[in-house]
């Protein structure tokens, strides 16, 4: 599976440290881990900081902005070893999101919903 995305949208290979996004930012891009760690981290109002949500090779992340059509990031994700990652463009996102079955995006829809009504 990699290698077909793999040729359509090369991989990115970033260091130790790497801001893939910052929690706020407005892009809708999408990602997927080849290979090493990426963290997930957020700040809440104060100083509260939730972190140790990592992204393992093989997971997608970074797509609930377009996803859902959220207005902005909720995390910022950092690498925290050397890392190799395949970036997918909102408008390619977007362009499969609109294809989705309707029923599938009422089911994605719904649980976005019981997920926010936890918090």
């Amino acid at each position: 599976m990699f290698k077909e995305l793999e040729k359509h949208f090369g991989v990115l290979k970033l260091p130790v440290g790497h801001v893939v996004y910052r929690q706020g930012d407005k892009d809708q891009d999408g990602y997927v881990l080849v290979k090493g760690r990426v963290e997930l981290s957020r700040k809440f109002s104060g100083d509260m900081i939730e972190r140790g949500v990592f992204i393992t090779e093989g997971q997608v992340f970074g797509v609930f902005t377009a996803l859902f059509g959220t207005e902005s990031r909720r995390w910022n994700a950092i690498t925290v070893e050397p890392s190799e990652i395949i970036m997918i463009p909102a408008q390619t996102l977007m362009t499969k999101i609109d294809a989705m079955d309707p029923f599938l995006k009422y089911c994605l829809s719904q649980w976005y919903s019981l997920e926010h009504s936890k918090k």
